[in-house]
């Protein structure tokens, strides 16, 4: 954090930047925004917000708090929230190839960074760019075990954190951790198969909707066109 950056972040809590640093960790390597960055946009936001309902909307003074208010945390769901939920899926459903490959390496008796580096490199994606992540960390002298902790810290997915936290373990302990993480895979698939089962139950509901939409107006027409005709011809 720079200076002017450093000078600005003692008008906020500190409560309120650890909090959305941490949710901006969750949503990678590649994210270009600093806490201090989206406090600020959210605060000038609502301030200006705040100022134009007051100015020109009717009974602005009683509008302009609900409605500022509203955006206020309506920003935090939208820059944050949304994309950390849509990040969590995302992972997961790279999961399962990506330990599935893993484990594949465990199963040839490779240790844990030759297995990673290997898996690494033969497969693309948001989650192999965090253990690339972790193991650059390694090279830089950092030990497994910190660079998996710090990689966790990362990631939104409680079942992706429960395979690192088994790595963790077996860099430390030596365990066999193959059927635990066989386990995790398994249950990130039924979990993928559920979702998949939940979008095609509410296709009907959709269908329907969409069909009444465009529907009911033509049957009203329909309905109405022989009254609007003998309204208007002679």
């Amino acid at each position: 954090m720079n200076s002017r950056q450093s000078f600005i972040a003692k008008f906020y809590p500190q409560k309120i930047i650890q909090s959305i640093s941490k949710k901006i960790k969750l949503l990678g390597i590649s994210y270009p925004y600093q806490a201090i960055d989206l406090l600020n946009i959210r605060i000038f936001t609502c301030l200006f917000l705040f100022c134009t309902i007051i100015l020109f909307l009717p009974f602005g003074y009683v509008l302009a708090p609900i409605i500022t208010i509203m955006i206020y945390f309506i920003i935090e769901y939208i820059t944050l929230d949304k994309p950390i939920q849509k990040r969590k899926n995302r992972l997961e459903e790279e999961a399962i190839f990506f330990f599935e490959v893993l484990n594949l390496n465990f199963d040839a008796k490779k240790n844990l960074l030759v297995s990673l580096e290997q898996t690494t490199s033969l497969i693309e994606g948001e989650l192999s760019d965090e253990f690339k992540k972790t193991l650059s960390e390694t090279r830089l002298g950092k030990n497994i075990y910190e660079s998996l902790k710090n990689m966790r810290e990362r990631i939104p997915s409680s079942t992706i954190n429960q395979v690192l936290l088994n790595l963790m373990e077996k860099e430390n302990h030596g365990n066999q951790i193959g059927q635990t993480i066989s386990q995790q895979v398994e249950y990130l698939r039924e979990k993928k198969l559920q979702k998949t089962k939940a979008a095609i139950s509410k296709l009907p509901v959709k269908i329907s909707l969409i069909s009444s939409l465009f529907l009911i107006p033509f049957i009203t027409l329909m309905i109405l066109a022989p009254i609007i005709l003998d309204y208007y011809l002679p």
